[in-house]
């Protein structure tokens, strides 16, 4: 966290820009675009944690950011510091999963292999496959307490 006698890195504080300085992405107001920086200002993400950003531009790092434009659309962007969490939901839990098996049956063509197609031809490819799990996922960006309501797993027949 930013201290009292840390530099804050603002982009140009002599010319009224007090946008923080990010490596991930700053607002520059002057030409309405977002640039990069080389350097990081010690005040991204450094609000406590249990304030949410959820005003804040992705990738946020998940934690707000210091100034007078930290919570807002135009904060310096970061790293997104969890791995796991595939939407970019702030959780790593079974929407996450849901995502990345979606994604891997697609990429593997599973989903043809478990509906007993292939897309290969001639008729050694054609032989039926025991089922492969489904997992359908029809909405997206769907939170873990809507999850159930929109997503299910299941066993093609």
């Amino acid at each position: 966290m930013a201290g009292a006698s840390s530099d804050p890195l603002f982009a140009e504080p002599n010319n009224g820009d007090y946008h923080l300085k990010s490596e991930r992405g700053r607002y520059w107001p002057e030409h309405n675009i977002w640039v990069l920086d080389d350097v990081t200002s010690p005040c991204v993400d450094a609000v406590t944690p249990t304030i949410e950003p959820s005003e804040e531009r992705m990738p946020n790092g998940g934690r707000l950011n210091m100034g007078a434009y930290g919570g807002t659309a135009y904060a310096s962007m970061s790293e997104w510091p969890i791995t796991g969490d595939i939407n970019r939901d702030g959780r790593c839990d079974m929407l996450d999963f849901a995502v990345l098996a979606e994604d891997w049956l697609d990429a593997t063509n599973w989903r043809h292999r478990a509906a007993g197609r292939t897309r290969r031809a001639g008729p050694e490819h054609n032989t039926p496959r025991p089922a492969q799990p489904i997992i359908r996922h029809p909405q997206r960006g769907c939170g873990p307490s809507t999850f159930a309501a929109h997503c299910s797993f299941s066993r093609p027949a």
